[in-house]
């Protein structure tokens, strides 16, 4: 697996572990609207991320994701 494709798997479990932040807090029903729409607007800008990546990937040819 080359660097780019390290970081990618980094970035990865960073957003994975933030995610799991959020979910572990005590959340009350006021906090669950901002909650909901921090961890669908981590996964949105997580997910577009992994696309441009393995699009990237692909026209190299150094890492199939």
């Amino acid at each position: 697996m080359n660097a780019g494709c390290q970081d990618n798997q980094k970035d990865v479990e960073h957003a994975t572990e933030q995610l799991s932040e959020y979910l572990e807090r005590d959340i009350t029903s006021d906090m669950l609207a901002d909650i909901k729409q921090k961890v669908q607007d981590k996964y949105r800008s997580q997910r577009l991320y992994m696309l441009y990546i393995k699009y990237k990937c692909q026209r190299l040819s150094v890492c199939p994701l």
